[in-house]
């Protein structure tokens, strides 16, 4: 394409988002993927979905919305924490357990 013929400011913007691609089940393994790591560290579903935002920019993947980052924030913080309940509640022997009045 010549120089001159090249689209420019906003014109080479929407040019370059329309080259982006939207495979939804790849977005969501991208999105998913994200949350998984970030939500070691951080739990408010707000940064989640901007950590899972800012990573489908980065992999120029077409933007889900917002009820599918949130249904998947919910979906993965439930796993997570689950996961980590678990681990605390394993930790805890049968005399503290009994003095808790849990089984």
């Amino acid at each position: 394409m010549p120089r001159s013929a090249r689209p420019t400011g906003i014109g080479a913007l929407y040019a370059s988002a329309w080259a982006w691609s939207y495979d939804a089940a790849g977005v969501r393994a991208v999105a998913a993927e994200a949350i998984r790591k970030a939500v070691q560290a951080k739990d408010n579903p707000a940064d989640l979905i901007n950590v899972a935002l800012e990573e489908l920019v980065r992999a120029q993947c077409e933007l889900p919305g917002h009820t599918t980052l949130d249904e998947l924030t919910k979906k993965i913080r439930t796993e997570v924490n689950r996961g980590f309940f678990t681990l605390v509640a394993g930790r805890v022997d049968a005399a503290a357990r009994a003095r808790l009045g849990v089984s």
